[in-house]
């Protein structure tokens, strides 16, 4: 008898195993309430050879049999077993190769100077139709004057406590996906940071080296 709950792990990657619809069916598995797993395709359970056998040996150890719903085949026969790893190992080498031609794609863009995505740094904000950086002018100025006042007193330490008793705060951000970013007290670490950052000289970095980039510099 098919149980009522469903484990589905909507917009979360198959190539992990820290998915909470996945651990509450281990949770299931491991309390005797599962003795078969259905799935539409081997690569909606796991995208990884490594942590697929993890699955299996557990699978396995509470008698729990896995069956493929468009791949005809489940692991209660041996020719089962030898079709699953199979196709385990064409998953997993699916995987690496987007892998492959996503950095590949990040390293292009980075070498024409694009922005490549994720939270932008202090001074910047993201223009998400263009897909690049675009100067924050409040911002930008503080970070003028952070340049200046670390030439002055050459010391991070104090640079940061200066800027916490004014009030200031780091960059807050807010991902499509609606998470908050950011905002925090400054210390030495966002300094440092900033002042070995080149993009705030027009550079765009990547593996040791530079290029220039798309957005306008706020510091010579």
């Amino acid at each position: 008898m098919a149980l009522d709950e469903r484990y589905d792990d909507a917009a979360r990657s198959a190539a992990t195993m820290d998915r909470p619809a996945l651990q509450r069916l281990l949770s299931d598995v491991k309390h005797g309430r599962v003795d078969a797993v259905v799935v539409y395709k081997i690569d909606r359970l796991s995208r990884s050879l490594r942590d697929f056998g993890r699955l299996m040996e557990v699978f396995e150890c509470h008698g729990v049999s896995f069956i493929s719903v468009t791949q005809r085949f489940d692991t209660s026969s041996s020719m089962g077993k030898l079709t699953l790893n199979v196709l385990m190992s064409f998953a997993e080498f699916e995987r690496e190769i987007i892998g492959e031609r996503i950095r590949d794609k990040i390293a292009a863009q980075k070498r024409r100077g694009k922005h490549t995505g994720g939270m932008p740094v202090f001074g910047f904000d993201t223009d998400r139709e263009a897909k690049k950086l675009v100067v924050n002018g409040k911002e930008a100025r503080l970070v003028r004057w952070i340049f200046k006042r670390f030439c002055e007193i050459r010391s991070t330490t104090r640079l940061a406590a200066e800027l916490n008793r004014q009030g200031h705060r780091t960059k807050a951000w807010i991902s499509l996906k609606g998470k908050e970013h950011g905002g925090h007290q400054w210390n030495k670490s966002h300094l440092y940071r900033m002042l070995n950052n080149r993009k705030y000289i027009g550079r765009v970095e990547h593996r040791g080296a530079d290029y220039r980039g798309e957005h306008e510099a706020i510091v010579s």
